[in-house]
């Protein structure tokens, strides 16, 4: 792939993020518009594209994509908690703060509308496993670890049971496994429906990629500059190399391929920022990876790109 067709793939996305920056910058939206444009993306905009691209989708393998990329996640988050916890001198809770910031992807923020603008409907089709797992998957098991690190066993149900519902509750989550309950009763979408999701889902990735410049925590580096380096370079360096790896030994090649490796080299997702705000655990570390993940994500996606297409 030559620079002008690259630049001409990654200009448009981090353009937008940057016009969220400056909107915030600025105070041309605040906190209530950007609120509203949030809950725009999250329960209307990407859920609409994730109905169509699930139910128009010609086929919908996704399980070997997904297993690919959470066996690679898991080793991340098993390595990073491990190196923290006995190498950091870190306690339990926040050496699981530090697996999370090193292996949870922005799937969907940033995920989908570069999966989207640069492999098209076939492309996305292949991400919405790795959708629907991973808040299933990483967030849970990042409560035990904290809860038991705290010491707060008692309430550990009752967290439980509320992150898991709240992962059930979402729209996102929610949109996938209806157009799977959808497309296994093999009724068409009609046209005028079909219209609605696309006109709906178009305005999704930009407005999502907008609202992730804007929603971008503005923090100071300091004394966590060595930890978001470390969780920094795991995912965006060390996590879609573990995912070539073991998609390539999978047997992925191709579209599969390239999108699992593509959704691997994704920079750390502001989820893992909201657990860590919940927890009051490492807050400074996890904001500090997602803005320097977010920051460094072109350069990897440069790379990615000359290495699949």
């Amino acid at each position: 792939m030559n620079a002008g067709k690259l630049f001409a793939i990654i200009a448009p996305i981090f353009a937008m993020i940057g016009m969220g920056q400056l909107a915030v910058r600025f105070r041309f939206v605040d906190k209530a518009g950007l609120r509203g444009l949030n809950d725009l993306v999250f329960f209307a905009g990407l859920p609409a594209l994730l109905f169509r691209s699930v139910v128009e989708a010609p086929t919908f393998s996704v399980l070997a994509i997904a297993s690919a990329y959470f066996t690679a996640g898991l080793v991340v988050y098993g390595v990073a908690f491990a190196f923290s916890l006995f190498a950091f001198r870190m306690g339990l809770a926040r050496a699981a703060m530090i697996g999370l910031n090193a292996s949870y992807g922005n799937t969907v923020l940033m995920g989908v509308p570069v999966v989207a603008g640069v492999y098209g409907q076939d492309g996305l089709s292949s991400l919405l496993g790795i959708i629907s797992l991973q808040s299933v998957v990483f967030l849970p098991m990042t409560t035990v670890l904290i809860e038991i690190g705290g010491k707060r066993q008692t309430n550990l149900r009752n967290l439980l049971r509320i992150t898991v519902f709240g992962v059930i509750r979402n729209p996102i989550i929610l949109s996938i496994f209806s157009a799977l309950l959808w497309r296994a009763a093999g009724i068409p979408v009609p046209d005028a429906l079909d219209g609605w999701l696309n006109m709906l889902g178009a305005a999704g990735p930009p407005v999502a990629l907008f609202c992730l410049g804007a929603s971008l925590p503005l923090v100071k580096m300091g004394g966590v500059a060595l930890e978001a380096l470390f969780c920094s370079l795991l995912k965006l360096i060390a996590m879609p190399l573990l995912v070539w790896t073991v998609a390539r030994a999978a047997g992925l090649s191709g579209l599969p391929l390239a999108v699992a490796i593509m959704t691997g080299a994704l920079p750390t997702g502001a989820n893992a920022f909201m657990i860590a705000r919940r927890a009051e655990t490492g807050l400074e570390a996890s904001a500090a990876t997602v803005v320097l993940a977010t920051a460094v994500f072109p350069v990897t996606l440069a790379l990615v790109l000359a290495a699949t297409r």
